[in-house]
């Protein structure tokens, strides 16, 4: 928006070091830990968020908060993670030298005509595409809800996106979320809010409190896209399709009048694709039950329709 005066600029995979993967796996430790011993709702797919939904008790007396971090990679800064070491410390042990493994995993720069550039201010980045970057971003992430549980209970994030409960009237809203916002400032984050209402469209769910249903979710004007039928790739991906497709609905649908509603939409970018299907049900595809009887080692070349040979026969004759 304040294009040109103010561009910003993400520093995509710069050169890093290889202590990334020790960093990776010791975070990793660390997180599962923290997220055990304090119960927090760090959610990683929709189908936890729905988990979280149904577990409410009382939801027509409840309204939902909608918070988002604005530019959350970019935002983490080298005291706000050494502030969620600090609290990941309460729980399991973090040596000194577990630090400088995590400091100098943070170190970037990028080359370019034989030169070496960084950032002006520190070299420390959480840079998109590093070893530990997803690992980074969960420890902030459970370190925020651990904060913000303190304001509001019933609260949980998926990557920079946070969805909670009360039972609050118009004048508390508005005071929590002055808190909220001095919170995250205090951690030199940005949030945008939004608080008081029944209805919630959450990743590709709308949750409703007031019938307690839920249903898939399309963003407005977003066109639904799939795989054409006659494309360029395995047939099992071509045949299956539709079936992934349905499974997945009806796992985001509470029920089949909800699953109804939206079901036009997915049947017709089907159609557009080439799939010839009477219609998605709502119905759980139920899986085919294989059972490997012996040890082997599979090998899958790449797939194109455009291949003539017999690569697989070529492979095992040498």
């Amino acid at each position: 928006e304040e294009w040109p005066n103010k561009v910003d600029v993400r520093l995509i995979n710069p050169a890093k070091s290889e202590i990334g993967q020790i960093s990776k796996k010791k975070l990793d430790q660390i997180n599962e830990a923290v997220r055990q011993h304090y119960g927090l709702n760090q959610w990683r797919s929709s189908g936890q968020t729905i988990d979280w939904f149904k577990s409410i008790q009382n939801k027509e007396d409840l309204s939902f908060l909608e918070l988002d971090i604005v530019n959350f990679y970019a935002s983490i800064s080298e005291k706000l993670f050494s502030d969620a070491l600090e609290f990941a410390s309460t729980v399991v042990t973090i040596t000194d030298e577990d630090k400088i493994i995590f400091n100098n995993s943070h170190k970037s720069f990028i080359c370019k005509h034989g030169k070496n550039w960084i950032k002006k201010n520190n070299h420390w980045d959480t840079t998109m595409g590093s070893l530990d970057g997803a690992e980074t971003c969960e420890l902030v992430r459970l370190f925020l809800i651990f904060l913000i549980r303190k304001l509001i209970p019933n609260f949980g994030l998926y990557r920079d996106d946070g969805a909670g409960v009360a039972s609050l009237n118009g004048v508390q809203w508005t005071r929590l979320t002055k808190e909220l916002h001095a919170l995250m400032k205090k951690h030199g984050l940005s949030i945008t809010i939004s608080t008081g209402h029944k209805v919630m469209n959450f990743l590709d769910v709308v949750f409703n409190l007031e019938n307690n249903t839920y249903k898939p979710y399309v963003k407005p004007n977003n066109k639904i896209l799939y795989v054409h039928k006659m494309s360029n790739h395995p047939k099992n991906i071509t045949t299956n399709l539709p079936t992934m497709i349905q499974s997945r609905l009806y796992d985001i649908s509470s029920n089949e009048e909800m699953f109804n509603q939206e079901i036009n939409i997915y049947d017709k970018a089907l159609k557009d694709a080439g799939y010839d299907i009477p219609g998605l049900k709502f119905e759980k595809p139920v899986p085919r039950s294989s059972r490997r009887l012996r040890k082997v080692t599979w090998f899958n070349p790449p797939f194109s329709k455009e291949m003539s040979s017999d690569l697989t026969k070529m492979f095992n004759a040498c």
